[in-house]
């Protein structure tokens, strides 16, 4: 009897296990069920990087219909892969899913850093994506962007809207400016509403940028770096007045200004008025104020090159990061020009090189390494980059003509006459294939000239002055032609049009010219006195000018050889 009881005991208890068992299996059964066709619906990836001012965490909840959308493709997920592309900004993620009710867990609750809601709906053809972003170390609200709305089959542009709205966000949060224009901080609405005034600048949207900026404005009739970002848009769309009366609002506000971004607009203005020593002054100071900012040793940089302070430019381009944009290519250019005037040429074509890297196709990228080319007598390699340069389109200050006739020129000045000759007429057919361009025509009757075919370079000169004279490379050129061939009425009426020149954007191009024309007749010291008037009147220091046919007689000048040298 006992042990009939202890059997039938241990059956019930087999099945109250069984039971159990099936009854787990059915809840795992279930439950996967639940995750695998309901949880796109609470889809929540979360990501964790580190900012170089705080650590963040990021949390995002989205609320994609779509059933099939897996978890690293919803809409947060889609979003945060975007930004995890973003070079600046060094993500390691992990995905995990979870429901929206425990987003806001007590844990959560008391991590410092900042938390990114996203919430994205789309029913009846029609897509809404929301978004704010919270700093909790701080208690408050970062930004509550703009909803977005449009057509399903637009989710994705409408995807990549929000990634973008969230990296301005970020980006003007933790680096609002690259230089601190503001002693008060700005009202947030109005900071945001720069941003994305900045970001439509970039993209070219201009009236855009224009309307976003005057709007800041409006939001914070105080916020400087709006103020400055408008002027600088107008200057971009040749409007100077309008630049220069925004820049007065500011200059009323200048108790409102930091001593940093006092300096900085200082030297913008003197930069814009073409006036470079006051300038590297001013841009010196704001670079001792702030030596951490990169764009303020990118300008200090520049601006030490066209003030013949080499040295200066190295020692600053050196020390600085390389940035893979725009701006870090151009850092890579003008560190080239000064390794250059240096005389060193390994270097140079090092930097020439690095920039190629970034862009195979930038002509003055190639323009500066077949300049170390030739200075370092390196003739194949400089072979097989000039039939490369044909092909490449023109940059915004550098026509493809005028960096084959510098590259040619370069190879004679270091001692390589009979490869020059021959460049000088390759470029020279080349140039009779392009289209009849006012830039072409003027670039290849320079090329004549350069390769000392005076009367075939004069007669090409005296048709452009016809068609239009007021370019002053025409009426300087056309001058030392006739110099050249001794046409004395030639050259007396060049030389009365340079000296009276009056048009004020010319800042001392004329007395460069007029320098050369002095050389040509043997006046070296008004050579040298018309050069440093040149520069004084707004000219930079040119890179070209211990290569230039015309002042070659100066060499050996030691006053010339002292203009010439780079400064400390």
């Amino acid at each position: 009897m006992m042990l009939r009881h202890l059997i039938e005991k241990r059956k019930r208890d087999l099945g109250i296990l069984y039971a159990t068992v099936i009854l787990v299996a059915i809840g795992i059964a279930f439950s996967i069920f639940i995750i695998d066709f309901l949880e796109p619906d609470f889809l929540k990836p979360e990501l964790k990087f580190d900012h170089d001012l705080v650590s963040i965490r990021v949390k995002a909840v989205a609320n994609d219909q779509n059933r099939e959308n897996s978890l690293r493709m919803s809409t947060a997920g889609r979003i945060y892969k975007i930004l995890e592309d973003i070079e600046e900004i060094e993500l390691e993620s992990r995905y995990s899913s979870v429901n929206t009710s425990r987003v806001k867990s007590p844990k959560s609750r008391k991590q410092p850093g900042i938390i990114v809601k996203i919430k994205h709906k789309q029913s009846d053809g029609k897509v809404k994506i929301r978004s704010k972003i919270i700093d909790k170390a701080k208690g408050k609200r970062i930004a509550h962007l703009p909803v977005l709305r449009g057509e399903s089959e637009l989710s994705t542009e409408l995807v990549q809207r929000a990634a973008e709205q969230i990296r301005i966000s970020f980006d003007n949060y933790f680096q609002p400016d690259f230089l601190p224009f503001d002693v008060n901080i700005p009202k947030f609405t109005a900071h945001q509403t720069m941003a994305f005034g900045n970001k439509a600048y970039y993209y070219g949207e201009v009236d855009s940028a224009i309307f976003y900026y005057k709007k800041a404005i409006q939001l914070d009739p105080n916020y400087v770096s709006a103020r400055f970002n408008l002027a600088t848009t107008y200057q971009h769309l040749e409007n100077s007045a309008a630049c220069d009366s925004m820049l007065e609002t500011i200059r009323a506000r200048w108790d409102q200004v930091t001593p940093v971004g006092q300096h900085y607009i200082d030297w913008y203005q003197a930069d814009m008025s073409q006036r470079y020593e006051e300038a590297y002054h001013h841009i010196y100071l704001a670079h001792q104020e702030m030596p951490e900012d990169w764009f303020n040793a990118f300008l200090l940089g520049i601006t030490a090159v066209r003030t013949n302070r080499h040295k200066v430019a190295d020692e600053t381009f050196s020390a600085m990061r390389m940035e893979n944009s725009p701006n870090g290519i151009r850092q890579l250019l003008w560190w080239t020009s000064a390794l250059h005037q240096l005389g060193r040429y390994e270097e140079e074509l090092h930097v020439a090189n690095r920039a190629l890297g970034l862009k195979a196709d930038k002509l003055d990228a190639l323009a500066s390494q077949l300049r170390a080319l030739a200075c370092l007598g390196r003739l194949k390699q400089l072979k097989g980059g000039i039939e490369k340069m044909k092909t490449l389109k023109p940059d915004t200050r550098l026509t493809v003509g005028q960096a084959l006739r510098f590259t040619a020129e370069e190879v004679r000045y270091h001692g390589h006459r009979e490869l020059a000759d021959s460049l000088f007429q390759n470029i020279l057919s080349w140039h009779a294939k392009q289209p009849k361009t006012n830039a072409n025509s003027i670039d290849h009757a320079l090329t004549l000239y350069s390769d000392g075919q005076w009367s075939a370079a004069a007669k090409r000169l005296a048709k452009l002055h016809d068609q239009n004279k007021s370019n002053l490379a025409v009426v300087g050129h056309l001058g030392l032609a006739a110099l050249r061939l001794g046409d004395s009425k030639t050259a007396e009426m060049a030389t009365a049009k340079l000296t009276n020149w009056q048009q004020a954007e010319a800042y001392g191009e004329q007395f460069h010219y007029l320098a050369k024309m002095a050389a040509l007749s043997g006046k070296k010291k008004e050579a040298v006195d018309l050069l440093q008037k040149s520069i004084d009147s707004g000219q930079i220091y040119r890179l070209g000018i211990h290569r230039d046919i015309d002042l070659i007689s100066l060499s050996d000048y030691q006053p010339f050889k002292k203009f010439v040298a780079p400064r400390e």
